[in-house]
Order: C-alpha cells, then sequence, then structure tokens
C-alpha cells in the first residue's frame, strides 16, 4: 500500500509520523512524508520518501509567540492570517503531494485541507492527531484555556471548547478553502452550514498519546483509537562527544532546558533569566540552543550548550527537563521518566504543562510571559528535591515504555484499510458540496 502522510509545523509534528513512517515502511508499505522542504533531508535519512508542501513553519514563529498564549482567538489569528498568506501554493503543493496516493493521513492541522485534497482525489483517508481535539467532558480542547475543575458547568464547558474551535476554523478557511475547491481541486464549494458535518470525531481517528498521560474519555467511541506514542528510534549513527559526556558525569547530575522550536523575540533576556534560575537553585545544566539560539553569549561553567541531542539520549541521564510543553517534548521526558518543568508559550503547551501538573510528575507550569528567575528557580528545586514528582515521574515513564504505540497504530491502520474502507471514502459533502 502506499501512504502518504501529511503533516505541517515544526519538527515535534513531523518526527512522530517519521518514527509512523518507519514502521508502516518495515510492515511492508512504501511511505511519503508530505511537509516543508526544511525536513526533506531529515526524512530522507530515516529512510522515508518525501513529499514538498508549502508550509514554512520558520516564517510562521517569527511574530512572538509566547504573547499568543492559549488564547483560541489570537491563536486561530495567528494559524490564519499565515495560511492565507500562501494559501494557493499550499492547496497546489498539497495535492501533488498526494496524488496516486492509496491512503491518505494527515494530522490534525494538515486536516483541515486534507479531507478536500482527499474529495478531489477520492481516495481513502485516516486522521490522527498528537493533541486531544475530539470533543469531551473531561477536558478542555487542547488549545482552549485550562478551567478550574470547581467551575459551575466545567464538563459543559471543556465541550463547548471543542464546538468553538471547530467553528472558529471553519470560518477562518472558509474563503480560502472554497476558493481551493473551485479554482485548484475542481470542486463545488460548500456552503456556511455544512461546518458540523466535517467534525473529523465522526471518523475513524488514531491519537498518537500514551492513555497513562491521557485516559481515553468515557464519552469517546470506537473511532477514536489511542495507539501509544510514535517515538523515532535514536539516529544510528549518532555519538556524544567527550565533553558531554563528561558533563553528564560530573555532579551534581545536571537538568536539562531547551525550548525547541520556539522563537523568543527576548533571547538575551531569556537566557539571563536561564543562567539566574540555575546559580539561584543551585545546578548545572545542559542547555539547547534550538530556534531561539538560546545561550548565544559566555556562559558559566555550570552550563553546557549543545546544538542538537537525541532527547531519548539526554533525558533519562539529567535531574529534570526544563522545556516549552511542546507536544513532542513532553512526551519525550514523560517516556524517560525525567521530572519535568514547563514553560509555555502557546496553543497547546499550556496543555500539556497541565497534564504534567495533574500527573504530579511536576510543577505548576510558568508561562513563558509570566516567568521570572525566581520562578523559574523555585520550580527546578520541587522537580529536582520532591521525592513524590520522582516517583510519579519513574512510574509514569515505566508506563508509557511498556506501550509500542507504532505497533499498534499499524495493525489499526491496516484494519482499517482492509476492513472498513468505505468509512475512510470521502463523503458525499466532500466531493459534491453544497
Amino acid at each position: 500500500m502506499r501512504i502518504t502522510i501529511s503533516t505541517i509545523g515544526s519538527r515535534g509534528d513531523v518526527q512522530p509520523y517519521v518514527a509512523l513512517g518507519k514502521g508502516l515502511k518495515a510492515a511492508g508499505h512504501t511511505v511519503t512524508i508530505a511537509t516543508d522542504k526544511i525536513f526533506e533531508d531529515f526524512i530522507s535519512s530515516h529512510g522515508l520518501d518525501f513529499a514538498y508542501i508549502a508550509a514554512d513553519p520558520m516564517k510562521a514563529l517569527e511574530v512572538d509567540i509566547s504573547k499568543l498564549g492559549n488564547n483560541p482567538f489570537k491563536v486561530f489569528r495567528w494559524i490564519s492570517e499565515n495560511a492565507s498568506r500562501g494559501g494557493e501554493a499550499f492547496i497546489r503543493s498539497y495535492l501533488e503531494a498526494n496524488r496516486g496516493t492509496d491512503l491518505m493521513m494527515f494530522s490534525s492541522i494538515a486536516a483541515m485541507l486534507g479531507v478536500h485534497v482527499g474529495g478531489a482525489l477520492n481516495v481513502p483517508m485516516i486522521a490522527t492527531t498528537l493533541q486531544p481535539v475530539v470533543p469531551t467532558r473531561y477536558y478542555p480542547y487542547s488549545a482552549a484555556p485550562i478551567l478550574p475543575e470547581w467551575l459551575p458547568f466545567w464538563e459543559a464547558i471543556n465541550k463547548a471548547t471543542y464546538t468553538y474551535s471547530n467553528l472558529m476554523f471553519f470560518r477562518m478557511f472558509y474563503k480560502m478553502v472554497n476558493q481551493g475547491r473551485e479554482e485548484i481541486l475542481g470542486l463545488p464549494p460548500l456552503a456556511w452550514k455544512h461546518f458540523t458535518e466535517l467534525d473529523l470525531s465522526q471518523y475513524p481517528m488514531l491519537h498518537g498519546f500514551s492513555r497513562h498521560v491521557i485516559p481515553k474519555p468515557r464519552d469517546y467511541d470506537q473511532n477514536q483509537i489511542f495507539t501509544g506514542y510514535w517515538f523515532l528510534d535514536q539516529e544510528e549513527d549518532w555519538q556524544p562527544d567527550d565533553q558531554l559526556v563528561e558533563f553528564l558525569a560530573a555532579s551534581p547530575k545536571p537538568i536539562y532546558v531547551g525550548f525547541g522550536s520556539m522563537v523568543d523575540q527576548e533571547a538575551q533576556e531569556l537566557t539571563d533569566i536561564v543562567i539566574q534560575a540555575l546559580a539561584i537553585s543551585g545546578q548545572r545544566a545542559v542547555l539547547l540552543g534550538g530556534w531561539t539560539n538560546l545561550g548565544d553569549r559566555q556562559l558559566p561553567d555550570t552550563i553546557l550548550k549543545v546544538s542538537h541531542v537525541p532527547h531519548e539520549w539526554l533525558l533519562p541521564q539529567v535531574a529534570a527537563a526544563v522545556h516549552h510543553g511542546g507536544a513532542g517534548t513532553t512526551s519525550a521526558s514523560l517516556r524517560a521518566g525525567t521530572p519535568t518543568v514547563v514553560v509555555p508559550f502557546f496553543a497547546d503547551q499550556p496543555f500539556w504543562g497541565w497534564r504534567v501538573q495533574k500527573l504530579g510528575v511536576g510543577p505548576k507550569p510558568i508561562p513563558r510571559q509570566k516567568l521570572t528567575a525566581a520562578k523559574l528557580a523555585a520550580a527546578i528545586r520541587q522537580a529536582v528535591n520532591d521525592p513524590d514528582i520522582q516517583e510519579k515521574a519513574k512510574t509514569l515513564g515505566e508506563n508509557i515504555r511498556a506501550e509500542d504505540g507504532i505497533r499498534k497504530a499499524v495493525e489499526e491502520i491496516e484494519r482499517l484499510y482492509t476492513t472498513q474502507r468505505d468509512v475512510l471514502m470521502p463523503i458525499p459533502l466532500l466531493t459534491q458540496g453544497g
């Protein structure tokens, strides 16, 4: 079977699909990952085919995203502005990337146009997600504000966050989608009233995260399939340098600090906060520069800056992990059994910070816009010294490592394609319009 997996975003939005793609290839399928060209070498190095989608994540992250927080109106406007900027090229490249495939798969963000491309190509489709996007009473939409559980009608409000999020997504892309359907995909336009019929929760969806981190809600049906995380194996040709090995071996055990693909407009200020927090808490640290190039200055001997280290190799060797709470980085630190401090910038990151705190494997998250050296130092101290956090992190890591999310996902994909292919085909609304 020829399978094309489309995803857009940063490395954390691509790497799990590379892992899944390798699992599918090992099962005998031909797999193409369709995304922006900045990931072409990364994808090819893992033996998978690459197809281009015009969706450069670097341009989108040039704004000060820490100011977006998890305000859904700001986040959706940011998504809309970036998507509409290159809408025609995005749709055309999306179509060409999936032409000739037997099965289309896409991330939850890529699904906004993927279902229409699938309608034009008339091929089976399976949606996937790395964070909660399917309505439930038990927790809010992953990019919505986290409300206190004592709030009256908390469950009803949670479920409503999904309805309004889907409505906002449809409204933002309505014009671009219909223009693309008519001018590029050769499909009739859709009427506004049909937005609820495109709710992907009505169809089979793979949830690429652990039930130990987010238990499957009781109000989900059989269409919502929890597989476990899709972890990428360590790069075979990667070896740590002697300086890193010696730094990790010295006492006390260092912590990890890194904010991945988050582009912080105040990089020097953030570096100062980290340095001061480490000094106050008396900790050593391995510092990942990331897209912001954090730590671009003279650093004390207690901090070792690195440009790239595989999380699966590094995180089990540190006393705690401080990061932005992206889905991929959070899964890596939880898998390692490492106490975790989340400094969320925007979108779903506050949600993962909330889950870390709720599970008792880390302190309360500190939003980037409220971050101070004193707050970060206190959180680091708690993560490193609290035996309850350490024990719960260790147990959670063991539970996650016992899962085989890739094997489960491959089995479900093959089962759905073989036994429920008619359910995976585009619904009449997508091909006929209305």
